[in-house]
């Protein structure tokens, strides 16, 4: 590994911590994490855990058991819901 890839290694982490700051989550919250098994979702996870937040990952049915391990406390198989939001027009 060169020195350009290991320098995005971090970015994953400082993210997900950027964004839990913000979230401010307090204990037994529920959190969902969409993407949960990527870069920035695997940190997410152990992150809130840490918060002792109660945290739903949404991941392949493949990474369930990856994201489970990290700490999430259910998984959703994106595969098999639709997350798609759809906006409404008055």
């Amino acid at each position: 590994m060169g020195y350009q890839e290991a320098a995005a290694i971090p970015f994953g982490a400082t993210a997900a911590l950027h964004f839990i700051k913000i979230a401010n989550i307090q204990p037994s919250q529920n959190v969902l994490i969409y993407g949960a098994s990527g870069a920035l979702g695997t940190m997410a996870i152990q992150l809130a855990k840490n918060q002792e937040a109660i945290v739903t990952a949404v991941c392949s049915a493949a990474n369930s058991a990856m994201v489970k391990a990290l700490g999430a406390d259910k998984t959703i198989d994106c595969t098999k819901v639709d997350f798609n939001l759809q906006t409404q027009t008055k």
